[in-house]
């Protein structure tokens, strides 16, 4: 008569609509577990049962998918990510309708976005997910732009995404070339990078100082990890494989300098290249853009580094901040040491009493500096390498060579004037040598050409000056065997002595073999 009756109850409360978490638990505490479990599964309880957490807690254990979704939302609410997501998991491989499931799987992918675990996101994800997540996970994992979602897609996402096109490009022939003097060009491989390259250039902007120079970047440009591999070691150069982006003679015209954006490692300009780490400081960003047009580090070099800097034939010396004088000279009036050549022959100065930027990444640069700076930019371009040389280095390539040289880079024009001259058209190598202008180096091939040639009065001229004008070593020898032996005007057997000696003061191997014969001989 009891289980009758239970039945019956069971039954009247199967048709109710009004079910509440009270019955199911007077249910289970007269031990009607099965008809508990019974409504549980055929009814819809009424929406007082999915009012308190602990209610929230008991249905989602009975596997009940609205309880799940309303305890899930509540764990999120208490930042407490980890417990969602389980219940979101637990819904994905529950729910029976479509938008339960589409639901769950949009809130597990915000809770691994929120962890910026974008590999995870990556293995996640499955082709009837929206594009917009496709598309930030091959941009985040830096993988190839498949995808370009809607604009009303990147609304699904939960922070503001970068737009293909209007905040970057994937192409070089995209890239925005302005009619600035200085155009520069930001490369990153993953989200993250381009939206600090953006930042940089924002701050770039900003900077009352440095936006009233002629100086443009393009959007930044956004290329695989695997085309572009970075060396990433905290504390060492960064330095990048170029060789993808050389292959590409797409590159739109009057670009002077990249900017690649890496991991991590420490920044530096290398052939007309600044590399920066992600969480490189503006003033980071500062330093190394001094160093494109000129300016010296001002803090103690490493000695292999030294060796290259620390001497008075060091490439572009002239339009540094810093004057380098022999130790053995006496030291000059109005110029402040600084530690850069400390340990060397030589000692670096600065033509300032303050501390600067070039020494300390928190100091300023003053208006000597910018004056400098400004000098350099209005008059020096021609001595300052272009991106393109580091691509031609490559592969000794005549169009990066062509490229740079049509921005007016000398360096370019005497790579060019050789790589004609070893095809054996010396007139072609002889106009490419004299677009470089008194160059001293230029100048000095120049007199080598003239000379083969014969022309001796030419090529006395021009040794002559490209001694005066760098103190080339090996322009001195070869106007000291001119004079020597009188080619190309009266010799001077005197003065050409003097021009020996200074270049083998320098240790040209051709001087100093010279005077060794001469001292055998006496």
């Amino acid at each position: 008569m009891l289980r009758l009756l239970c039945i019956c109850l069971t039954l009247f409360v199967l048709n109710s609509s009004n079910l509440t978490m009270q019955t199911l638990y007077s249910l289970y505490s007269n031990g009607s577990y099965q008809f508990a479990n019974l409504i549980l599964q055929k009814s819809e309880l009424s929406d007082s049962a999915y009012i308190d957490i602990e209610s929230l807690r008991y249905l989602s254990s009975k596997n009940d998918v609205k309880a799940m979704t309303l305890l899930a939302s509540h764990y999120q609410m208490q930042q407490k990510h980890l417990l969602a997501k389980k219940l979101y998991y637990k819904i994905l491989n529950l729910a029976d309708d479509a938008a339960s499931k589409k639901s769950a799987r949009e809130n597990i992918l915000s809770f691994y976005e929120k962890q910026n675990n974008w590999s995870q996101i990556s293995d996640f994800l499955t082709p009837q997910d929206d594009d917009s997540w496709h598309y930030l996970s091959q941009l985040h994992n830096s993988q190839v732009l498949s995808i370009k979602p809607s604009t009303a897609l990147y609304k699904r996402i939960s922070h503001n995404s970068l737009y293909f096109t209007r905040d970057f490009v994937a192409q070089e022939n995209q890239l925005n070339i302005t009619s600035c003097q200085i155009n520069i060009v930001p490369i990153a491989t993953s989200y993250s990078r381009l939206a600090r390259s953006i930042e940089i250039i924002q701050s770039f902007k900003n900077d009352a100082y440095l936006s009233s120079l002629p100086v443009c970047f393009t959007k930044p440009l956004y290329i695989q990890s695997a085309k572009l591999k970075c060396s990433a070691q905290q504390g060492k150069a960064i330095s990048c494989d170029l060789s993808h982006l050389a292959q590409s003679e797409n590159w739109p015209k009057g670009i002077r300098h990249l900017m690649i954006m890496s991991e991590k490692g420490k920044a530096n300009v290398n052939s007309g290249v600044m590399y920066l780490a992600k969480k490189s400081h503006f003033n980071v960003f500062k330093h190394e853009f001094m160093h494109l047009f000129g300016f010296e580090d001002e803090y103690l070099l490493s000695q292999p580094i030294q060796k290259q800097r620390c001497n008075s034939q060091a490439l572009n010396l002239k339009h540094s901040q810093l004057t380098l004088i022999s130790n053995k000279e006496p030291k000059p009036l109005n110029l402040h040491a600084v530690p850069t050549c400390n340990g060397s022959e030589m000692t670096a100065y600065k033509p300032v009493t303050e501390l600067t930027l070039m020494q300390y990444l928190d100091k300023n640069l003053p208006l000597d500096y910018k004056n400098i700076l400004e000098r350099n930019m209005e008059n020096s371009l021609p001595d300052f390498e272009v991106f393109s040389m580091a691509f031609a280095k490559l592969d000794n390539s005549y169009y990066w060579y062509q490229y740079a040289a049509e921005l007016g880079f000398k360096g370019a024009s005497l790579q060019l004037a050789l790589y004609y001259e070893n095809k054996g058209e010396i007139d072609l190598a002889i106009t490419r040598l004299q677009q470089a202008g008194d160059w001293p180096l230029a100048q000095s091939h120049l007199a080598r050409l003239h000379y083969e040639k014969s022309d001796y009065k030419k090529a006395r001229a021009l040794y002559l000056s490209a001694s005066k004008l760098s103190s080339d070593s090996f322009a001195q020898y070869f106007y000291g065997k001119m004079l020597n032996d009188g080619l190309g005007g009266k010799a001077d057997k005197k003065a050409a002595m003097r021009y020996f000696k200074l270049s083998a003061a320098q240790n040209n191997p051709l001087a100093v073999q010279y005077m060794n014969r001469r001292k055998g001989s006496l």
